[in-house]
């Protein structure tokens, strides 16, 4: 947990008396993200740049023959000994071994290509004192979030969006496209876009340099696209290897560290194999599902989920002898959360599905600050429906967003014409598109699950992975996500969809490689999706509320949705319909939403550019 904040120019700017003004500004910054970590007092000024980060990211100096490198990291290195050893090799000493040394030695060494050689969760800032360039840079997922704005002759930096916004010179800005993507792909977010004007989230995998001749960005990772000939008994055994590999490194943390255990496949198999590592220091793991009040009485099986987890929970901590904790949800404390949720991620999110993950991790944060968590499973292993249901299979985009219709049909008639909302999803689509590593020599469907594994890992998964980061440090709880390892993710993407769904199964190879660990009946469990709530009484709170707020015509919301349109919308389930985003959310998320939108066009207030 920590955080990272700055301002840097192409050419000495900081000087005299602006050196104290500076270093005020970042500590203003940290102070606004000091839910991610205590900001450190330490600071570094230079002529170019000024940086800072909370106790657990403070700034390094770091130098090699009085040539400075300054250092600000924030997150998790899993491979330290592989690295010493690589540096070793190389003639390089190491002499403490931070997480910073680390860095800076791999950057001395390998020039613009040591990011390569690490196996991490982070963000960070590089200052080459030498070259007089500044690096910004994130893991290959995108785990951990940088955003930056770009200043007169130079770059404003945080970790959130809220921290730029304690930069003077930054100001809460949306146009046409940020509303775009909010009313038409969020809480989704194209690459890069921070959906304010002018602001920029640093790309997964992706350096942006800042120096004399301007800004510049390139990718030191991309997802290849290879042809294996692997076996299936090769393919479940290198996925075994791969996925156990990745939770063993992810487990050593002095933190106090915990699993969030669903029931399902995915986080029963990480929590078996921490309880193990915890077995072998003769510790025992603590555990936590979520449920929500009321689920029993009101949960009716659907097609993107047919079960209650909590039976399967049981089942999982009583064959494992873990410290298991139920936590329930009340559907009172849900409406209050979707403004906290919001808040967390600077932007409209996943409704009632970020408040409930923010309300159960504050239960667990007095306990734990690090918890083990079975996300990225399903993007990596083609576990979603999306991937084997035709009728989502081919959908002529996003398979998550099967169409339009739901996000169009509460806007005003005349904001529907003038978002143009399908022509413009179907341009970013295509964009998309464009970045899939192709495979020369496949069939139209191999092509085809190609293109959506790719999307599901770029695109879903990034939407989930911020989810996860937001609401954890919001709470106070950092969170590993071992199947997003990238060697996990490189290898499975590659393999051939008949391993990854064997005799009509899905995630076989999943359950092949690691099953063992499991009792029967979770081994041979559906999928079902993290949990919401089906209690009437919050669907109509939110209906309540939102017909409240769209009856003051002077509400941020008013301009964009039609109050008669919600009105006419029969509070039945038969209406509700099938997800807008995702497997869960349905008609109610989309009216908590519409409550997050409301909520973040009045608090952020930003000046809306319509040209």
């Amino acid at each position: 947990m920590g955080s990272i904040a700055g301002i840097g120019y192409r050419t000495p700017k900081i000087l005299g008396e602006e050196e104290h003004r500076h270093a005020k500004t970042v500590g203003e910054m940290l102070l606004r993200l000091r839910h991610r970590g205590e900001p450190s007092g330490k600071r570094v000024v230079n002529p170019w740049c000024a940086l800072g980060g909370s106790q657990d990211g403070t700034p390094q100096w770091i130098e090699f023959g009085g040539s400075p490198l300054a250092i600000v990291f924030d997150g998790d290195i899993f491979n330290q000994k592989e690295i010493k050893k690589i540096l070793k090799g190389e003639g390089y000493h190491v002499k403490d071994g931070t997480k910073e040394e680390l860095v800076a030695g791999l950057y001395r060494v390998f020039g613009d290509s040591f990011l390569t050689h690490v196996n991490g969760t982070f963000a960070l800032v590089l200052w080459d004192g030498l070259r007089k360039r500044l690096i910004l840079s994130r893991d290959r997922i995108g785990a951990v979030p940088l955003f930056y704005a770009e200043c007169g002759e130079g770059v404003v930096f945080a970790s959130e969006i809220k921290g730029l916004f304690a930069h003077p010179k930054v100001k809460a800005k949306v146009d046409i496209d940020g509303l775009r993507q909010i009313f038409g792909i969020g809480p989704g977010r194209i690459s890069g876009s921070g959906v304010f004007h002018g602001i920029y989230e640093v790309k997964p995998a992706e350096c942006v340099v800042l120096e004399e001749a301007g800004l510049s960005a390139f990718s030191y990772w991309k997802i290849p696209a290879e042809r294996i000939s692997d076996s299936y008994g090769e393919a479940v055994e290198k996925v075994r290897f791969f996925l156990s590999d990745a939770i063993l490194r992810q487990t050593e943390t002095d933190l106090p560290i915990c699993s969030l255990l669903s029931g399902g496949i995915d986080s029963s198999i990480v929590t078996a194999m921490t309880q193990e590592i915890k077995e072998s220091k003769g510790q025992t793991l603590a555990t936590y599902s979520f449920a929500f009040e009321g689920a029993e009485e009101h949960f009716t099986p659907n097609a993107f989920q047919g079960s209650l987890d909590t039976p399967y929970v049981g089942m999982m901590a009583d064959a494992l002898k873990t410290k298991h904790t139920y936590l329930v949800c009340e559907e009172a404390a849900l409406l209050p959360l979707l403004d906290d949720a919001m808040q967390a991620r600077d932007l409209p999110g996943m409704a009632d599905v970020d408040a409930s993950l923010l309300y159960f991790l504050k239960q667990i944060a007095p306990h734990h600050r690090m918890a083990m968590t079975g996300e990225c499973a399903d993007e990596v292993f083609g576990g979603y429906p999306w991937f084997y249901r035709e009728d989502l299979l081919l959908v002529k985009g996003f398979p998550w967003t099967k169409d339009l219709t739901p996000r169009l049909r509460y806007l005003h008639d005349s904001m529907a014409k003038q978002l143009e909302l399908p022509a413009y999803v179907d341009g970013v689509y295509q964009n998309a598109l464009r970045e899939v590593p192709y495979l020369e020599g496949e069939t139209p469907i191999e092509t085809r699950r190609r293109e959506v594994g790719y999307l599901s890992l770029r695109w879903f998964m990034r939407t989930l992975l911020d989810r996860m980061d937001r609401m954890g440090m919001r709470a106070g709880v950092g969170a590993r996500v071992p199947f997003a390892d990238y060697r996990l993710m490189e290898y499975v993407f590659n393999l051939p969809w008949e391993m990854k769904r064997r005799e009509g199964v899905e995630k076989s190879l999943l359950r092949e490689a690691m099953g063992y660990l499991l009792p029967t009946p979770v081994r041979e469990r559906k999928k079902s999706p993290y949990p919401k709530t089906y209690k009437p009484a919050y669907e109509e709170a939110v209906r309540r509320e939102l017909l409240s707020v769209l009856s003051d015509p002077n509400a941020p919301l008013s301009q964009f949705v039609d109050r008669k349109k919600v009105e006419e919308t029969v509070t039945s389930p038969d209406t509700y319909g099938s997800p807008w985003y995702g497997q869960l959310m349905a008609l109610p998320q989309l009216w908590a939403y519409y409550l997050q939108i409301n909520r973040w066009l009045a608090i952020y207030a930003p000046e809306i550019c319509w040209g």
